[in-house]
């Protein structure tokens, strides 16, 4: 493989950490073939060849779960299927505009999600709802500080509703929050 940008590097090596700490009982290679099908790509020959062009960089990207589950459910591996891998959710996500001034924008803002440890599909539903429904495991590993309302309610139901706000509300067309 041919030698990558230090940044790139050691986005591919904090990830490689990441998956090995997990998948421990998973071979090397079968461990970069999931990392390549959770970036979106055939094999990891393939993600290699095309790591330092990536749009968002390596250091911003986040594997798809599910992609990465699906990849060692083909090679052997079908213990792994759940859409939980505790990767840190620091990749930049588009949101539609929030700023409201302009009723007809079509722009997007690029913000990190404010949790940890999401399953895609919570991703998803910040994405297209702007709020999440938390489990006591994402409430402790979060360290969130609930109110009592919020702690009624994930007592109860198992889940508590949290809307999810961004420092930055308008795209770039809108102009700054400054």
């Amino acid at each position: 493989m041919p030698k990558h940008a230090p940044a790139t590097q050691a986005a591919l090596d904090a990830l490689k950490a990441q998956v090995r700490d997990r998948f421990h009982d998973v071979k090397p290679g079968h461990r970069t073939e999931a990392i390549a099908a959770g970036l979106g790509f055939r094999n990891f020959a393939a993600l290699g060849s095309h790591l330092d062009d990536l749009e968002p960089p390596l250091p911003a990207m986040q594997p798809n779960a599910h992609r990465m589950a699906a990849r060692l459910a083909e090679l052997g591996y079908s213990q792994h299927s759940s859409p939980r891998i505790p990767f840190s959710h620091s990749e930049v996500y588009e949101f539609a505009c929030q700023d409201g001034t302009d009723p007809n924008c079509a722009g997007r803002l690029r913000e990190k999600l404010p949790y940890e440890g999401l399953s895609d599909e919570q991703v998803e539903q910040v994405i297209k709802d702007l709020a999440v429904d938390l489990t006591p495991d994402d409430v402790d590993r979060n360290q969130l500080d609930l109110s009592r309302a919020d702690r009624a309610e994930l007592a109860d139901r198992g889940f508590v509703r949290l809307a999810v706000s961004f420092r930055v509300t308008c795209c770039p067309a809108c102009g700054s929050d400054g």
